[in-house]
């Protein structure tokens, strides 16, 4: 009897664990599959926090007069969306602990547009990116973002 009592236990806390780790996981796969994937700005006010906070590798030139993480994600994703096309986010790791959502992504886009100056080359370019979401109440609170850009410049400005 005790041994059947404490297997119920480990399945209750297994069941648990996943249920908790689904739900820290849900706003972030909705961001990649709705926002990354799909250029789906409104989803943004759907996944972020309203006081949510973001942390970019970008200098405050490219995003200047940008307020909360929500209309500062947006206002990346116009930029992103303007230049490159066909967008693809590809999620390669991802980890879960505690509150926090770790993903390793590559992405890959046609460039199409102007983008930090340089014009469109018509190259289908790739990137990668490291993200930390930290996720409370079902969104996502703060994210803090590093993308490969020198790594995107430099295909950007290659020569044929």
């Amino acid at each position: 009897p005790a041994r059947s009592g404490m297997w119920c236990w480990r399945l209750w806390l297994r069941r648990t664990r996943s249920y908790l780790r689904d739900a820290r996981l849900r706003p972030v796969r909705r961001l990649v599959f709705e926002f990354k994937n799909h250029a789906n700005l409104a989803s943004v006010d759907e996944t972020f926090a309203e006081d949510s906070a973001l942390h970019l590798t970008l200098g405050p030139r490219e995003c200047a007069g940008v307020g909360s993480g929500r209309e500062l994600m947006k206002e990346v994703g116009r930029q992103v969306f303007a230049a490159f096309s066909d967008v693809h986010v590809e999620v390669e790791d991802q980890i879960v602990e505690g509150d926090r959502v770790v993903q390793r992504q590559r992405t890959s886009g046609v460039h199409s547009g102007e983008f930090l100056g340089v014009a469109p080359t018509g190259r289908r370019v790739t990137w990668t990116g490291n993200h930390i979401y930290r996720i409370a109440e079902g969104r996502i609170a703060e994210a803090w973002s590093e993308i490969s850009l020198h790594d995107l410049l430099v295909q950007l400005q290659e020569t044929a």
